[in-house]
């Protein structure tokens, strides 16, 4: 090749680019490895702004078994020049982008970074679903992701001593997260079973927006008052427009303080009415406690009032356990950073279902909906008028033209569900893989409702408390299976909705959950 181009000095750089890459590839399919490396590394020389060498060159890189670190510096580079202009010279963006994709997958499976080589090898599918090398790499590491979380999480011996929280002597801070619709309200219910246990239902969620609003001062007890007690815009609005969905335990009526018109505070929505029979009372009690306390962090206005509360109902530790929680990881992280978790989690295919037939979640995707017409203002959380041109289709889920039979009347694509709760467990499963493996108990749904008793065994020890038989019974005697909802599905629906869910299943489930197709 470099005798021919000696002999034709006029050929332009990329004329002689694309002469080095046909040699490149006649070497390889002529099994000559290092005579095609020298090519594409005189293809490189001529032409450093095209991605194809550099992935051709990581090809025969990989298959000689270097080191993956090297090779994934090469794709980064071909990953930078994906969009350069090729001039005249063919090229095809879509195969480029699909090999380094590959490539990069099988070297981070290497690596031993799991998680990272399946999302490569996600995108790689995403191009070439039949492909059989990216369905490989696919499968093994989703197979390693769901094999390393659950290793992680793996109970053995004597029950384990929970440590005393760093900051305020009291019980050590424990939250159950999960994507919401996943059985949740039922770990709740068997937590509150347990005589051990102060069982916090849905505490956090009902004080958003704003649970965690601070500034870099410290608030005294009538703020943090304010932050408790304060209605929420949105829960009004669905009391208004009777829409309230069942894990609401306070329902306005004959001898209730509070209605539609009044708002409800968060504490009283759920938190209060499942821990009394009396949680006006025991409202009145918290006022008084909150209102008394001084200058502290918002973390420890939520531990001291937690640690009264535990003290109150004569508990050994504090569960707190909200719906949707993985939105709000980063913030529990940040506030409680010795904090321990329970990662609960079910097949995202049903929850999607769920979440599609459940009026909060409708809610939300709605919102999300009219955000993209009224400047990114959420209109279920403000008080001011509503600018933006909203479409003649949607005008009736504003507050002010409301239609509840339209808003149950209205198709959310289920895949959009899908997409929400695989975007909930991947970025609760990278956050909570940085926090030492004591901290950290999965649950997994459907094996909670097959062997109810196993699993609470397991989560009793990760929470320091002794198992007993009595108790066990009776928490697992709250199960009700139900036959999953997802095969049931039209065809199409279906396909689209295990496309959406693909990426969390694999790292929960492995490719057991869900095909790759």
């Amino acid at each position: 090749m470099g005798k021919y181009l000696a002999k034709h000095p006029h050929l332009s750089p990329d004329e002689k680019w694309q002469g080095w890459m046909d040699v490149a590839k006649n070497l390889v399919q002529g099994g000559d490895p290092e005579g095609a490396r020298h090519a594409s590394l005189q293809a490189i020389g001529l032409c450093p702004r095209f991605a194809e060498a550099y992935v051709l060159l990581a090809t025969l890189k990989l298959e000689a078994g270097e080191r993956p670190g090297d090779i994934l510096k090469l794709l980064e580079i071909a990953d930078s020049c994906a969009n350069e202009n090729h001039g005249f010279i063919e090229s095809n963006p879509l195969a480029t982008s699909f090999m380094v994709a590959l490539l990069a997958a099988q070297c981070r499976q290497k690596l031993g970074h799991h998680r990272e080589a399946l999302g490569l090898a996600d995108q790689a599918l995403k191009i070439r679903p039949t492909d059989a090398a990216a369905r490989k790499v696919w499968e093994e590491a989703a197979d390693d992701s769901s094999k390393g979380l659950q290793a992680a999480a793996a109970v053995e011996g004597p029950v384990v001593t929970a440590p005393r929280a760093l900051t305020t002597g009291g019980s050590p801070p424990v939250f159950v997260v999960s994507s919401g619709r996943c059985g949740s309200t039922l770990v709740s219910n068997m937590l509150r079973l347990n005589p051990k246990i102060l069982s916090l239902s849905e505490w956090i969620i009902m004080c958003m927006p704003g649970a965690f609003i601070e500034g870099p001062a410290p608030i005294h007890g009538p703020q943090f008052w304010a932050l408790l007690n304060t209605p929420r815009k949105r829960m009004t609005f669905m009391y208004r427009h009777d829409i309230v969905f069942d894990e609401v335990l306070y329902r306005p009526g004959p001898g209730r303080r509070f209605n539609a018109e009044t708002g409800v505070p968060p504490i009283l929505l759920t938190s209060l009415p499942h821990l009394t029979d009396d949680p006006e009372a025991l409202y009145d009690e918290i006022h008084d406690f909150v209102i008394a306390q001084g200058a502290y962090s918002l973390s420890q206005h939520y531990r001291r009032l937690f640690d009264w509360l535990r003290e109150r109902f004569g508990r050994q530790l504090w569960v707190e356990r909200s719906g949707s929680s993985m939105a709000s990881l980063p913030e529990l992280l940040k506030h409680f950073p010795d904090a321990r978790y329970v990662h609960l989690f079910r097949d995202g295919r049903e929850c999607a279902i769920s979440m599609s037939k459940h009026s909060a979640f409708r809610l939300a995707m709605i919102s999300g909906e009219l955000m993209k017409h009224t400047g990114g203002v959420d209109p279920f959380n403000t008080d001011e008028p509503i600018h933006g041109e909203v479409p003649p289709e949607l005008q009736p889920f504003l507050p002010a033209s409301f239609d509840r039979d339209a808003f149950w009347r209205h198709e959310v694509p289920i895949e959009n569900f899908g997409a929400s709760w695989t975007a909930q467990e991947r970025t609760g499963i990278e956050l909570l893989a940085q926090l030492p493996l004591s901290n950290v108990h999965l649950m997994r749904y459907e094996n909670l409702v097959a062997n109810p008793k196993d699993e609470l065994t397991g989560l009793m020890r990760f929470l320091g408390v002794e198992p007993d038989d009595e108790y066990l019974a009776s928490a697992a005697a709250l199960v009700k299976i139900k036959p999953p909802s997802w095969p049931q599905l039209p065809e199409e629906q279906r396909d689209r909705l295990d496309r959406a869910c693909r990426m969390g299943m694999a790292l929960l489930y492995g490719s057991e959950g869900v095909s790759p197709n």
